[in-house]
């Protein structure tokens, strides 16, 4: 009885210095065990986080929502909002000096998993929509959305679903830039599509998408500098090298070029 027992010893003071070694090797690899330590919707709510930080105030703004992602203003001060979880697209607004939003609308459902939404209005407002498999054009007026054209389909499955929108700057403002995430942590993708942004002509839709930068594992959310213009995006690096390897990235990002995944970093 004795040796089964020292046996079972041995092995268990293996297992704890071989998570000891990977946790000290590998910091934030292993999976979070205990619940984050708090809400800071709910603590701004109750009065546990400060109101007014340096000149800027913190308030919740909508609540309920489940998860949303991406917002984009329309012509009408309306909030759109994507939820890919609930399939929507819903507009918020809010009518008096609260900061509290009063009225929800939903303006697209059943849709797969959409994320990125930009709005284009010359000689009326077109909405564009990213689901994870497609990019569609609608016709939008008064947080309603109508007449769907499909403009490009997108790879789906493993990896990364997101898809984000961003319209480039006056005189390029017909092209509509797509992130698309790669299908893996690090891998050759077959679909060269992936862990890019690629480019879309609404003024020439016969050229489909078009490379715009590569080398791009993630890049979930992109916007335009409000002076220069120049495209910032996000980039999240690869996993399973420890917390902080490699770093996170916001990119500038120029046409043509290469951002290094999954060769570098």
């Amino acid at each position: 009885m004795k040796k089964p027992t020292l046996l079972w010893l041995v092995a268990l003071v293996v297992l704890i210095g071989a998570g000891y070694l990977l946790a000290k090797q590998y910091p934030g690899v292993l999976p979070a065990v205990l619940p984050p330590s708090g809400n800071v919707a709910v603590d701004i709510e109750v009065g546990k986080t400060p109101f007014d930080i340096n000149g800027f105030s913190v308030a919740v703004f909508a609540s309920g929502l489940g998860a949303p992602r991406d917002m984009e203003w329309d012509d009408a001060a309306n909030l759109l909002v994507s939820i890919p979880s609930r399939g929507q697209i819903i507009a918020i607004k809010n009518t008096d000096s609260d900061p509290e939003a009063e009225e929800t609308t939903v303006v697209l459902s059943g849709l797969t998993k959409p994320h990125g939404i930009t709005m284009r209005c010359v000689d009326g407002c077109k909405l564009y929509v990213a689901e994870e498999h497609t990019v569609s054009e609608y016709d939008y007026q008064n947080k309603t959305a109508t007449n769907r054209r499909e403009l490009a389909t997108l790879p789906s499955g493993d990896g990364h679903y997101t898809r984000s929108l961003q319209l480039l700057p006056f005189p390029d403002d017909d092209v509509l830039l797509v992130s698309i995430g790669s299908s893996c942590n690090v891998c050759d993708e077959e679909d060269d599509r992936r862990a890019t942004i690629m480019a879309y002509e609404l003024s020439e839709p016969e050229k489909g998408l078009q490379p715009f930068a590569t080398g791009l594992r993630n890049s979930v959310f992109m916007t335009l500098h409000p002076v220069t213009g120049k495209l910032w995006a996000t980039e999240m690096g690869r996993d399973w090298l420890g917390d902080n390897l490699p770093t996170d990235e916001i990119n500038i990002v120029e046409e043509g070029h290469n951002y290094g995944w999954p060769i570098c970093y």
